[in-house]
């Protein structure tokens, strides 16, 4: 259960990044801390783990997909995982690998697609579409991949921007126009999906949701807040099991 959300005048919010844009740059970019803490207490539960051990992941594989040079890879392995991270993107590959050798992670990235690694048999426990679907042009596709790449009663932990007034207006608005936190062209609307629609493409493909939460940017906290409806992000945790 995420914390209270608290009521705030959504204008006079934005009047404060506008005026404020440098500074709400920071928060919009530390995002990392939220996911983090989600990702293991999901994956935790998922496999009866203890989320306050220091490994509560031992043992278990996970998958990074579209890693790239977030240290969210680096944060699983020293949790216990056996991590391996994706990205079709060389540059962003090699990034990655230079950061977790200088922090001692041990981490397998491999630049490919999800499509390409199924195809070599591999199954994870655990995988991550961190800010992924919103670069997917086909969504069955893709799910299915994950399918192909997951183990039975393993699960998925994702996060994604929602498709509303409010998401439209931090990402398109705020973040890629006004103030080019984000190079142009990084966030296409239309590509933007509302849990609704996310929810039941992951049904039809034989997933159940078992957490949905929101997530927004607090610029006078400086930090991004978890809170239980859907906001202009929203975090996912589903499972995958095969019926005979």
């Amino acid at each position: 259960m995420g914390i209270k959300h608290k009521k705030v005048n959504f204008f006079k919010l934005f009047h404060y990044v506008l005026s404020h844009g440098k500074n709400v740059k920071e928060s919009f970019d530390n995002y990392h801390l939220v996911r983090r803490k989600y990702i293991v207490s999901h994956a935790s539960k998922a496999f009866n783990r203890n989320k306050l051990e220091p490994a509560p992941l031992l043992n278990l594989s996970l998958l990074d997909i579209g890693c790239g040079t977030s240290k969210l890879a680096e944060e699983m392995t020293f949790r216990g995982a056996d991590v391996t991270a994706i990205d079709p993107r060389g540059e962003c590959i090699e990034t990655a690998k230079r950061q977790a050798d200088a922090d001692g992670a041990i981490v397998e990235f491999i630049q490919c697609t999800p499509k390409e690694l199924a195809a070599q048999g591999k199954k994870f426990h655990i995988i991550l579409c961190m800010d992924v679907f919103e670069y997917v042009d086909h969504t069955r596709g893709f799910l299915s991949e994950l399918k192909n790449l997951l183990h039975e009663d393993g699960v998925v932990v994702f996060s994604t921007n929602n498709r509303n007034f409010r998401s439209w207006l931090l990402h398109i608005v705020c973040a890629q126009n006004l103030f080019a936190w984000v190079p142009k062209n990084t966030y296409k609307f239309k590509r933007f999906r509302s849990p609704q629609k996310l929810q039941g493409k992951l049904e039809d493909n034989g997933f159940e949701i078992v957490d949905l939460c929101g997530v927004f940017l607090d610029p006078t906290a400086k930090r991004w807040r978890r809170c239980p409806k859907p906001a202009s992000r929203y975090l996912g945790a589903a499972v995958y099991k095969k019926h005979p």
